[in-house]
């Protein structure tokens, strides 16, 4: 039932009481030695055996009285002035026994028995005070003068009735017949609260430590034993008188060594205690004087600046100054001291190696029981590291990780910071988005290496053409954003020029010489949106107008572009749905031989009727499909109408003639896709020879030697392959010869001039002569009239394609269109 926090006390104090106990039973049953039996020599022993428990009543009395006023109790106070009062009656006890010379009024057994039980008496009420109140309670400093000198007089008021009233006490001694009842049963009533006392402490121990228990319970049980012994003695020299006052020095040693543990020991512990958790704390930690001398500073400052304590006691702080922290910090910092409140900063602070590091600083000022300002006390924190890790968090926040550039949230936290100003003095702003043209083809052709080290060089030129208030971002791929405060048209113009020209310089990334253009749309602020979101928009509408017009270039806002735009990101979401939502499908426009004007095949174009905006133009969807990832997936939708449409016909008995289908780059960069056409071809059952691809001219120079690979798989198969659009890409004419192509495609725009342009005929005528010379046939694309249809068969055509014979036509009215041609 005792409390752990008291077991490592209590166990040798019961030890000690045990043997106190085996001590008084070997003297109880040993016969009296004739040498105790009325010795003459007594009083001296007396005075030896008196004077050591009135020096430690004394210091009992010293030690509780000077104990700090912080660790200071009622209890405590209790017991030192009951010790000084059981001191200085003690002492009177002692001049009073038989034998020594007069005090006050002759001395004599009566006399120093009473005073001896006064002072016994005054003793176990202290402990049955502290055993039955606890130790917690505090004190004030006039509470407890007020308690010394109710002892003190209660002392004084004894003494008067001792020496001047004797006859009004009970008799305590009476020669020649010994103790009086009144003495023993005096002693019994004090054993009595002796014992109560030991019993209330063992209570206390059932509860957490608050003071040294197991002592005052060893003083109390061995006062109770002191006090049973004085009832036995016959006279005063006996073993059994010497053994009490033994057992009563005994008891006030470890009374004494209790109240040391409690009014001693126990502060100073706590002040080590504090002491080393001021040692063993993470933060330095630095004590100076109001005149800010260092006197004090922790391990962890020698550890934190490189300097022992014994470099620093007595020196300025300022040591460890760099000269990098701001004049205001100090200036704020003694502000704030100097009129007694703490202070919170930081300071760029030097090592003893000079290493710079930055630390967070408490300081505040130490004052006495006056309210004085006697020290200041520095908590300070290194957060250095800490500093670094929030700077990288907001780097990685704020900006773009490729080329360091601000990111869209620092841009937009940029312009809520202008716009403020812009507002308020009435000016305008420049916002510009820059899309670098056809980056896709560098990513898709040299690799995504490539494209990152062009878009650092980009956005590093972009740079380069700002001023200080200027912002440049990147706010995804290859798009850049520029933000110019103060700006009108005029000024915009000489800047989107000078980012122009930078652009246009070639680049040399990873021995590629690359010659990148943008295009570039301008907003004005506010005449073109007051908001970020707003402008940002109106920007992107402008650069898209570009990118219509032709690319690398640059145009302003306007309000018709803000229609364009909406039905840009409009088609831009709805046509990664127009396959599931079965919005697209197929027309057929026939192709003729010259020769005899027989039907020989037919080009399926893909169509879009969007639910809401109704028929899309192939030259509007086709670039929106492209940019959204789409060819792949839209061209494998186009291969398996066809392939399903030339088996019902076959299985209808309807003339089955050769299909052309467009053939996007990017399928000729798949591994996938020889083995996806086989397994169309096989799925429905169709001769390779029935399906012609078509690939434009760029395309087939894109990548030359995959595409020459793939294209020669193809031709195993049986798949015929042309080459669209010629005559109006790169000059591919090294290339062409290379390449397993059964027919080339005389693009449309030489048909217009035909009759009238002789740069054109001559091209037409070139690109004929050409083909046939490699083995190929031609088509030529975009025939309208008999006089182009009389020079292209006059020059050896061999098929056209055009409105003269034939719009595209719908699925049924192709089929039609097939039944009448079936001869």
């Amino acid at each position: 039932m005792i409390h752990s926090s008291h077991q490592q006390e209590l166990y040798p104090a019961l030890r000690i009481l045990g043997l106190l106990f085996l001590v008084a039973l070997i003297i109880l049953l040993i016969p009296m030695p004739a040498f105790f039996r009325g010795a003459s020599d007594y009083l001296a022993l007396h005075m030896v055996l008196e004077a050591p428990a009135i020096i430690i009543a004394i210091l009992i009395f010293s030690l509780t009285w000077h104990t700090p006023h912080a660790h200071a109790t009622r209890s405590l106070i209790v017991l030192g002035t009951a010790f000084l009062g059981v001191g200085i009656i003690d002492f009177s006890h002692t001049l009073s026994y038989p034998g020594m010379p007069d005090y006050v009024t002759p001395s004599g057994s009566d006399k120093t028995l009473t005073l001896w039980l006064a002072a016994r008496l005054l003793a176990a009420l202290a402990l049955l005070y502290v055993a039955a109140t606890g130790w917690r309670v505090a004190i004030s400093p006039m509470s407890a003068k007020a308690l010394l000198l109710g002892v003190l007089l209660a002392v004084a008021l004894l003494h008067v009735l001792v020496f001047f009233f004797p006859q009004t006490l009970p008799r305590t001694f009476i020669e020649g017949q010994g103790l009086t009842p009144f003495k023993i049963n005096a002693e019994y009533v004090l054993i009595g609260l002796y014992l109560l006392a030991g019993a209330l402490l063992l209570l206390r121990m059932r509860r957490q430590r608050t003071f040294n228990a197991s002592d005052l319970l060893v003083a109390v049980i061995t006062m109770a034993l002191a006090e049973f012994f004085f009832t036995l003695y016959a006279d005063f020299a006996d073993l059994y008188n010497v053994t009490g006052h033994i057992f009563k020095v005994v008891a006030y040693v470890f009374l004494y060594r209790g109240i040391v543990l409690a009014a001693l020991r126990q502060p100073y512990a706590r002040i080590e205690q504090l002491s080393d958790m001021v040692e063993q704390t993470p933060n330095p930690i630095i004590v100076t004087d109001t005149n800010a001398r260092i006197e004090y500073v922790n391990q962890e400052f020698v550890k934190s600046t490189g300097y022992t304590a014994e470099e620093v006691i007595g020196l300025n702080p300022r040591i460890l100054n760099s000269g990098k922290t701001p004049r205001e910090n100090y200036r704020a910092m003694w502000t704030n001291l100097s009129q007694g409140l703490p202070w919170r900063g930081e300071f760029i602070n030097k090592r003893k190696n000079g290493e710079e590091y930055l630390e967070r600083a408490l300081i505040f000022p130490v004052r006495d029981d006056n309210q004085l300002i006697t020290h200041y006390i520095a908590h300070k924190e290194d957060i250095s590291a800490k500093r670094a890790a929030e700077d990288r968090i907001r780097h990685l926040s704020f900006f773009d990780q490729l080329t360091g550039l601000p990111n869209r949230l620092l841009l937009e936290e940029r312009f809520q910071f202008l716009r403020e100003d812009a507002l308020h003095q009435d000016q305008k702003m420049v916002l510009m988005w820059i899309d670098l043209d056809n980056f896709k083809d560098v990513n898709d052709s040299l690799g995504h290496v490539v494209g990152d080290r062009m878009l650092v060089d980009i956005a590093e030129r972009l740079q380069n053409c700002m001023t200080v208030t200027d912002t440049v971002a990147r706010i995804s791929g290859d798009d850049f954003i520029v933000l110019i405060p103060d700006a009108d048209v005029a000024a915009a113009t000489v800047r989107v020029e000078q980012i122009k020209n930078a652009l246009g310089e070639s680049l040399h990334v990873d021995g590629h010489d690359i010659l990148p253009t943008a295009s570039i749309g301008l907003a004005l602020f506010p005449a073109d949106g007051e908001f970020f979101e707003i402008l940002l928009s109106s920007a992107e509408s402008a650069m898209y107008q570009v990118k219509a017009s032709g690319r690398n270039n640059y145009h302003f806002f306007t309000s018709g572009m803000q229609q364009k735009s909406s039905r840009f990101l409009m088609l831009s979401n709805a046509i990664k749905l127009a396959i599931a939502n079965n919005e697209l499908r197929l027309v057929f426009q026939p192709q003729m031989a010259l020769i005899d004007a027989s039907l020989v095949g037919a080009e399926a174009l893909l169509r879009w009727q969007h639910p809401e905006l109704g028929e899309v133009s192939p030259d509007e969807f086709i670039p929106l499909a492209e940019s959204a990832g789409l060819m792949v997936q839209l061209g494998e939708w186009v291969l398996n109408k066809v392939a399903s449409q030339l088996q019902q016909w076959r299985m209808s008995g309807h003339p089955v003639i050769k299909i052309a289908v467009n053939f996007a780059s990017v399928m000729f960069a798949r591994i996938e896709t020889v083995d996806d056409l086989r397994a169309i071809l096989h799925a429905y059952d169709l001769p390779p020879t029935l399906l012609e691809l078509e690939m434009t001219e760029s395309a087939a120079i894109q990548n030359p030697l995959e595409t020459l690979q793939t294209m020669q798989q193809l031709t195993a198969m049986g798949l015929h392959l042309a080459i669209d659009d010629f005559g109006t890409g790169y000059s591919s004419l090294s290339y062409l010869r290379h390449l397993s192509v059964h027919k080339l495609k005389i693009d449309q725009s030489f048909m217009r001039e035909l009759h009238t342009n002789k740069d054109g005929q001559a091209i037409v005528t070139a690109i004929i002569r050409m083909a046939h010379e490699l083995g190929m046939k031609v088509l030529a694309e975009g025939v309208e009239t008999s006089e182009q249809l009389e020079f292209l068969r006059a020059k050896g055509c061999d098929e056209i394609q055009g409105y003269f014979y034939s719009k595209p036509l719908e699925l049924d009215d192709f089929a039609d269109f097939l039944l009448r041609h079936r001869e």
